[in-house]
C-alpha cells in the first residue's frame, strides 16, 4: 500500500475526528431519546400495573350478591367540604345488580352504607393518588356518588354484577344484563354520545390507554407490560450500540493520531560506513556510542530513532557488505550494536584487487533499499576514501576507473527523491571531489546536505551524530525543546 504524505495523514485525522464528533453527538441524542422513552414507558407500566391491581380490587368494594335485592333509590349524600351536595343514587338495577330478596333497606342504612363506601374509596385515593387516573376507580366513585358512570374502553368485569338465574316479581322488574363484551366499544361510544358522562380528562386517559395497551380481550395486561419492557430494552440496546460505536471510533482515531504523531517525530537514521582496514576506530566508535546517541536523541529532542547500518568494502573482498535494516527500541539497538561489533575492518581480498577507492556506489545502493518510513530521514556517511571513477577523485590509482554502474551521483539523486538528508563525516581531503559531485546530485531534494569535519578524533562521533539529528529535525519544521542544545559542529 502506498504511503501517505503528512498532509494526507492530517486530512485523515481531521476526517476521523469529525466522524468521531458526529458519532458522539448521535450517541448523546440516542441516549436522550432512550431516557425520555424509558421514563414514558416506566410511567405507562406503572399505570398498567395499578390498573391491573385496581381492576381486581374494585369489585371487592361492592357487596357480593348472594341474594336478590329489591330496587331502591338512595337519598342524596350531604355535601362534602368544597363540593356541592350529591344527588341520590339511582336504583341498583342500573348498575347491573339484581334486587335482593327480603325487606327494603331503610334510607338511613342506605345512606350509612354509601357514606362508608365513599370514605373507603377516599382513603384508597389518598394512599395511592394514581388511582384517580384509573377509569375503573372513577366509575366506582361516580356510582358511589349516585352518578351515572362514564363509559370507558377499559374492560369491566361484569361477574359481581351479573343477573342471577332467579324467578319472581322482583327479577321480572330487573334491568337487562350488560351488553356482550364485543359491543363494549360501540355501546360505550353510544352511551357517551347520549349521556355525555365522564370528564374530558378521563376520556382522554381512556383513549390513550386503549391505544397503547389494548384491552384484556386482545392480550392480557401482563403481556402488554412485557411488550413495553421489551421495547425499553431495544431502546437501551440502540443507545448502548451508538455509545460503543462512538467509543470505538474515538479509540481508532486516538491510535491513528498517535501513529501519525510518532511519524511526525520519528527519525530514520542510516549509518553508511567504509569498513576497510583503516576504519577500525570509527567502527568501534559507532558500536560504542550508538546507545548513547539514541538515548540522547530521545531525551533532548523528544524523537524516536530507527537506526540501520550499511557497511561496504570493495570489489573482490570476501565479505563485500554488512547490512542491518532499521531497528528501534532498547532490544533493537542492542542487537544493532552486536551486529556492528561483529563487523570487522578488513582488507580480505583473495584476488589481490586492492586500490584506494572503495565501493561507495554499492553502499549507496544498499542504503537506498532500506525500509525508510519516518517523515525525517537521514543518511550519515563516514569514509576516508572516495568512490571509483575519475569523476570522484584525482588520480588515486583506481583499478575500476571510468563510468560507474550504478553511478554514485544517480543513486544520490534517488535518495534525494526519497527526501533523505545527507551528512558526510569527513576524515581527510581525498573525498572532497566526491562530496562535491554528490552535493550537486542531491540539490533538488529540499533536504539538508552537510559535511562535518571528523578527522581522526573519534571522540567527536557521538556529538556530530547528535548535531546532525538535531539539524535534520529542525530542517523538517519540528521545533525542538529549548534545552536541546548541542555543541556546534563545523559545516562545509
Amino acid at each position: 500500500m502506498p504511503r501517505k504524505s503528512v498532509d494526507e495523514l492530517q486530512g485523515v485525522i481531521a476526517s476521523m475526528t469529525a466522524q468521531m464528533a458526529r458519532l458522539e453527538a448521535q450517541a448523546e441524542r440516542t441516549e436522550r431519546e432512550y431516557r425520555s422513552e424509558k421514563t414514558e414507558l416506566d410511567r405507562e407500566i406503572q399505570t398498567l400495573r395499578q390498573s391491573v391491581s385496581g381492576s381486581g380490587a374494585f369489585p371487592l368494594c361492592m357487596p357480593a350478591p348472594p341474594m336478590g335485592m329489591p330496587p331502591m333509590g338512595m337519598p342524596g349524600m350531604p355535601g362534602m367540604p368544597g363540593m356541592p351536595g350529591m344527588p341520590g343514587m339511582p336504583p341498583m338495577q342500573q348498575m347491573g345488580m339484581p334486587p335482593m330478596m327480603g325487606a327494603t333497606m331503610p334510607a338511613d342504612a342506605a345512606g350509612s352504607q354509601q357514606m362508608q363506601m365513599m370514605q373507603m374509596m377516599t382513603s384508597m385515593a389518598q394512599s395511592n393518588p394514581a388511582l384517580m387516573q384509573s377509569p375503573h376507580f372513577m366509575q366506582m366513585m361516580q356510582m358511589a356518588m349516585g352518578q351515572q358512570p362514564a363509559p370507558t374502553s377499559q374492560p369491566v368485569n361484569p361477574q359481581p354484577f351479573a343477573q342471577p338465574a332467579a324467578s319472581g316479581p322482583a327479577t321480572a322488574a330487573a334491568a337487562a344484563p350488560p351488553a356482550p363484551r364485543g359491543d363494549v366499544g360501540a355501546g360505550s361510544s353510544a352511551s357517551a354520545a347520549t349521556k355525555g358522562g365522564g370528564s374530558a380528562s378521563t376520556r382522554a386517559w381512556t383513549s390513550s390507554a386503549s391505544t397503547r395497551a389494548g384491552t384484556l380481550e386482545g392480550g392480557s395486561t401482563a403481556d402488554q407490560i412485557k411488550a413495553l419492557n421489551a421495547e425499553r430494552e431495544k431502546i437501551a440496546a440502540r443507545s448502548l450500540s451508538a455509545s460503543t460505536r462512538a467509543a470505538s471510533a474515538s479509540k481508532i482515531a486516538s491510535i491513528q493520531a498517535s501513529a501519525v504523531s510518532q511519524a511526525e517525530t520519528g527519525v530514520d537514521l542510516c549509518i553508511l560506513m567504509d569498513c576497510t582496514a583503516s576504519m577500525g576506530p570509527y567502527i568501534q566508535a559507532a558500536k560504542d556510542k550508538m546507545a548513547l546517541v539514541v538515548d540522547q536523541a530521545r531525551e533532548k529532542f523528544h524523537v524516536d530513532l530507527r537506526v540501520a547500518f550499511v557497511g561496504y568494502r570493495d570489489y573482490g573482498h570476501r565479505e563485500r557488505f554488512a547490512v542491518k535494516d532499521f531497528v528501534c527500541g532498547d532490544d533493537g539497538i542492542r542487537d544493532l550494536q552486536q551486529f556492528i561489533a561483529h563487523t570487522r575492518a578488513s582488507t580480505d581480498c583473495p584476488n589481490g584487487d586492492i586500490d584506494i577507492p572503495e565501493d561507495v556506489a554499492g553502499g549507496l545502493e544498499k542504503a537506498l533499499g532500506m525500509t525508510w518510513s519516518s517523515r525525517i530521514k537521514m543518511l550519515v556517511h563516514v569514509a576516508d576514501a572516495p568512490a571509483h571513477g575519475s569523476e570522484y577523485h584525482d588520480g588515486l590509482g583506481d583499478n575500476h576507473d571510468g563510468p560507474q554502474d550504478p553511478d554514485p551521483a544517480a543513486l544520490m539523486t534517488r535518495l534525494g527523491d526519497k527526501r533523505v538528508a545527507f551528512y558526510f563525516f569527513k576524515i581527510n581531503s581525498s573525498t572532497d571531489k566526491m562530496v562535491g559531485k554528490l552535493r550537486e546530485a542531491h540539490k533538488n531534494s529540499r533536504r539538508e546536505f552537510k559535511v562535518h569535519e571528523l578527522g581522526s578524533d573519534v571522540n567527536m562521533f557521538a556529538e556530530m551524530m547528535l548535531g546532525s539529528i538535531a539539524s535534520s529535525v529542525r530542517a523538517s519544521g519540528v521545533t525542538l525543546p529549548s534545552s536541546s542544545h548541542v555543541s556546534a559542529v563545523t559545516d562545509y
